[in-house]
């Protein structure tokens, strides 16, 4: 399959998102890995696989919206099932020092630096693919806790940060999601092979 990128008749937008969705795709990423990742080659650059089915154009446009909207702090979605918060620590929040996750990758435990030893913060039930988002090298909930950790933040952690962390999980959580139904749309596109060809 030789894919290309063509400004076809969508919108700027349409065009923007549809870029974007398959960017994220662990399909294109892994069925160009190649050329994505290694030397760049002008006679070769890589290209994004643009499908002349405008039926599947939108789909996937309209997926690549919602996983950038999905990028924004305040943007909603209801908090994974599984997850389960347990705040024991002073309501003005106490300095977060580290975090680490369990054995499985599905429980985070976060270190409180409290004097008296009698403050903690865990959250549950969180989805080991979530857990495991590395995006540019770096980890996201973990670079997400460092950024908290006092040493960086200067102020103490709070249970609304806590609850900040549920609420990225469920946003990761929502995107992957997405993100699998764009796979599936591409592999339908790669395998029929119906692109649009280079200008």
């Amino acid at each position: 399959v030789s894919p290309y990128f063509s400004f076809c008749e969508c919108p700027d937008q349409e065009i923007l998102f549809y870029v974007y969705a398959v960017m994220c795709s662990s399909v294109y990423l892994e069925t160009f890995e190649g050329v994505l990742y290694g030397p760049a080659n002008p006679n070769d650059p890589a290209r994004i696989p643009i499908t002349a089915d405008v039926g599947l154009r939108t789909k996937i446009s309209a997926l690549g919206r919602r996983i950038a909207e999905a990028e924004k702090e305040d943007f909603d979605v209801p908090i994974v099932d599984s997850l389960v918060m347990n705040w024991n620590a002073p309501s003005g929040g106490i300095q977060l020092k580290n975090s680490k996750e369990d054995d499985e990758g599905e429980s985070l435990m976060l270190t409180l630096n409290n004097e008296a030893n009698v403050a903690s913060a865990t959250i549950t039930g969180v989805p080991s693919r979530a857990v495991a988002l590395c995006i540019s090298g770096h980890n996201v909930i973990n670079k997400w806790l460092r950024e908290r950790e006092f040493r960086y933040l200067r102020r103490n952690f709070k249970e609304a940060d806590l609850n900040a962390l549920a609420r990225l999980i469920s946003r990761i959580e929502f995107q992957l999601d997405l993100i699998v139904e764009v796979d599936e749309l591409l592999n339908e596109i790669l395998d029929s092979q119906e692109l649009i060809p280079p200008s």
